[in-house]
């Protein structure tokens, strides 16, 4: 049997599932969690549905939902930043995690899909292309 999903840890994506498709992008520790980042639907770790992103806090999994994929997760200063190709969702390339739900961070900070992010000097940096 060919495997289609991704395993890490208790399951990020159910294996078995032969019409679902996985890539796990980007991976960094949040807040003790550690959170998954891809383009992924389906059940994690038993019946719970994940979309794009999901965390894992040592022994459950937990849904992140966004509604594109997901190509950069990063955590600084006590914030979760994601960035993918968000453009067509308020025209914002990145999201951060606030109360539970995504929020945009700002008008026009990087004009293409995000991939990846650093801090230098305490500054957060992101970098992309269109």
């Amino acid at each position: 049997m060919t495997q289609h999903g991704v395993m890490l840890g208790g399951g990020v994506i159910d294996a078995n599932a032969p019409t679902q498709v996985a890539s796990v992008k980007a991976l960094c520790v949040h807040d003790s969690d550690l959170i998954v980042g891809g383009y992924f639907v389906g059940p994690a770790g038993g019946s719970l549905m994940v979309n794009n992103i999901c965390g894992y806090d040592g022994m459950n999994w937990f849904a992140m939902g966004a509604s594109a994929d997901v190509y950069a997760v990063y955590s600084w200063d006590g914030v979760l930043y994601i960035g993918g190709p968000f453009g067509s969702i308020n025209g914002d390339f990145i999201r951060k995690w606030v109360n539970n739900q995504w929020s945009t961070v700002g008008d026009n900070i990087l004009l293409g899909v995000t991939n990846s992010f650093a801090v230098y000097d305490s500054i957060l940096y992101a970098g992309g292309g269109v």
